[in-house]
């Protein structure tokens, strides 16, 4: 979105991992599909039943086949014309004959009609190209670099500036209220719902558009500074819980860390994230109840939280696969789900 021929918008978690807006041209859906080195490339079977195909085809169906589609995944592809690599350079080739005996091929494993199939695999383009997991953060920000020159700001910062666009894709993907300015903003703006998808309101509090990525770009670093949209529950969570700026900003690092390492494993082999959340939760409880009796104990119950994960960091990063910085991040995102609390529920006023 940073560049003049880019997309115009992306919605977060809707339909399927975001879909992408253009300005005079078809929406596109994307899924995000991690895999570990370990279990090699993706086969084309493995794309229908793992891959995101299955459910990438269902979400076009149901938008009228009105859309793109677009599969993003970090691994490679299993080599030959007729498996996932061929089946990649027939989307994008446009090659009507390979698509149709792939589509018969695909077909019944999917479920769908074969002519329906077609008119899929020829809207669909598939990446295999995504940097590794440990790399994401670091690719993205050097690839920053050149916008951020072109919009006059310092491109050293590249790293700063990446981590404040996945807040605002942190952000975007929770439900939290939408500020009235906000809202009326957009509706005074006739392009901001020119797109059938977005009849629905509610979609305006996954959107983020190029005016508000620039705006939040140029907004300078500094404490106290306006928000150009309302504080997240988790952020007012922590500061009712007597979190300081500083920690509140820790917070949000770890919380944007947690979101993207848990987008990433989709897949499942890495982590099961559901007994990671239940981990989390059930440490917290404890906390809650070892400290509670401190006055604005949100502090204290972090202290021990990060204590119990740290004591048991080697156990929990054996056992769940992750370790004790991705644990506090999940405990952070369960605390924007209003499954964790730092102070008394009624202390916080999430209106």
């Amino acid at each position: 979105m940073l560049l003049p021929d880019g997309p115009i918008a992306v919605v977060c978690e809707w339909i399927e991992d975001y879909v992408v807006l253009y300005h005079g041209r078809p929406p596109e859906l994307v899924s995000v599909r991690h895999r570990e080195s370990s279990q090699g490339p993706w086969t084309l079977a493995d794309l229908i039943r793992d891959g995101g195909l299955s459910h990438l085809l269902s979400r076009w169906n149901r938008y009228g086949r009105r859309t793109k589609a677009r599969l993003c995944t970090n691994a490679g592809l299993k080599p030959g014309d007729s498996d996932a690599a061929g089946l990649r350079k027939a989307c994008a080739d446009g090659d009507t004959d390979r698509l149709r005996a792939f589509a018969e091929k695909m077909a019944p494993k999917l479920g769908a009609d074969c002519e329906a199939v077609v008119a899929f695999l020829a809207c669909l383009r598939i990446d295999d190209d995504r940097p590794k997991r440990r790399d994401i953060a670091a690719v993205q920000a050097v690839w920053l670099r050149t916008p951020l020159r072109e919009l006059g700001l310092d491109p050293t910062r590249d790293v700063d500036y990446y981590e404040r666009i996945v807040e605002m894709i942190v952000a975007a993907s929770s439900d939290q209220p939408l500020a009235p300015d906000v809202l009326l903003a957009h509706l005074n703006r006739p392009d901001a719902l020119s797109s059938r998808m977005l009849q629905d309101i509610q979609l305006l509090n996954r959107l983020v558009d190029r005016e508000m990525l620039l705006s939040s770009l140029r907004d300078p670093l500094a404490p106290g500074h306006a928000r150009s949209t309302p504080p997240t529950r988790m952020r007012r969570k922590l500061e009712a819980g007597g979190f300081g700026p500083t920690a509140v900003h820790r917070a949000q690092r770890l919380r944007a860390a947690w979101y993207a390492f848990s987008r990433a494993v989709q897949d499942g082999t890495s982590a099961d994230i559901e007994q990671v959340r239940d981990y989390v939760l059930e440490q917290a409880e404890a906390s809650e109840t070892r400290t509670q009796g401190h006055e604005q104990y949100g502090l204290k119950m972090a202290e021990d939280l990060r204590a119990r994960f740290e004591s048991t960091g080697d156990a929990a990063a054996r056992r769940l696969g992750v370790g004790p910085r991705l644990l506090m991040g999940c405990a952070l995102e369960l605390t924007d789900e209003c499954q964790i609390w730092w102070s008394p529920e009624g202390e916080v006023d999430l209106s």
